[in-house]
């Protein structure tokens, strides 16, 4: 297995995390591979996986070809909780809320 590039926003997204759920909660999971999400949270019974990304477009989203083949094909194929992906800690923080809520369909 070799080393996977670590998005810039991986770091604060997964501190804003651990702040906010705790850090016995949330398990840094970037160097796992196969395509396996960045990030998974576990909280209220629910588990949240989360990919980070570094926004390419200009209005802060990610342009599609920098998810890979393989991300889309495990998200979509994924059976547990969401999978989500964030470009920042708000937006991860945000997207969290709203599966906890029931708002969020992946």
């Amino acid at each position: 297995m070799h080393a996977r590039r670590v998005d810039t926003t991986h770091a604060a997204i997964r501190d804003a995390l651990r702040r906010v759920y705790g850090a016995d909660n949330v398990f840094d999971t970037h160097c796992l591979g196969d395509d396996f999400p960045d990030l998974v949270l576990g909280v209220a019974g629910q588990t949240v996986l989360i990919e980070c990304k570094t926004a390419t477009r200009k209005d802060g989203g990610v342009k599609p070809s920098k998810v890979s083949p393989g991300q889309r094909a495990f998200a979509a194929g994924w059976r547990g909780g969401p999978v989500v992906q964030a470009t920042s800690a708000e937006q991860a923080l945000s997207l969290v809320r709203a599966v906890l809520l029931g708002g969020v369909a992946v």
